[in-house]
């Protein structure tokens, strides 16, 4: 795995994951930055500007090509305690200040109530659980999102959502096996 942009643009850090782990691949984090830059544009607001929730953040993958990119703070939750010391690894290995992340030991079905409000949540569970719904209902009413907050999803490309009424569905993009909704968070 490879940094697509940023200051750490170019840095490998494949060898430092292991191989049970899926990275989301370069093209759908392309692509998610490309969604993001385009929303902060019409938004009229920079990288600096935002904070990111990387939300079973596996690899961390999302939310350090976000850190690369100048996003000001990045939020990294998984569930596994492996996926959060590899994060911290290679976070450390890339020589990122601590002030813009922090990591989090959390079940995505079971998170717990917060006065921190995201720009951007990416949201990439494994796909079998099927868990998006859930976790929609759990960001929505626990105060993880704001009125105009994006989430973006990663998920099989033949799931169905089905939205909580405080989202709106902006768009949903295929990329071979698997898809990529973005959605807006409205109060």
């Amino acid at each position: 795995m490879r940094i697509i942009s940023g200051k750490f643009k170019g840095r490998k850090i494949s060898g430092l994951i292991p191989k049970s782990t899926r990275p989301t691949t370069s093209k759908l984090r392309e692509s998610t930055f490309n969604i993001i830059s385009s929303i902060l544009n019409a938004r009229g607001k920079s990288f600096d500007e935002i904070t990111m929730l990387d939300l079973c953040c596996g690899t961390g993958a999302v939310g350090i090509e976000g850190l690369s990119r100048g996003v000001n703070h990045v939020t990294f939750i998984d569930r596994e305690l492996s996926c959060i010391d590899l994060v911290k690894k290679i976070l450390n290995h890339l020589q990122c200040d601590e002030k813009h992340f922090s990591l989090h030991i959390g079940d995505a079905t079971n998170l717990r109530l917060t006065n921190i409000a995201y720009d951007f949540v990416y949201v990439d569970p494994p796909y079998e659980q099927n868990i998006l719904n859930k976790t929609l209902h759990m960001l929505s009413g626990l105060g993880y999102l704001y009125n105009g907050s994006i989430v973006i999803l990663e998920h099989g490309k033949n799931l169905v959502l089905d939205l909580p009424e405080t989202f709106q569905q902006l768009s949903k993009k295929i990329y071979g096996n698997m898809a990529l909704s973005v959605l807006e968070h409205l109060t």
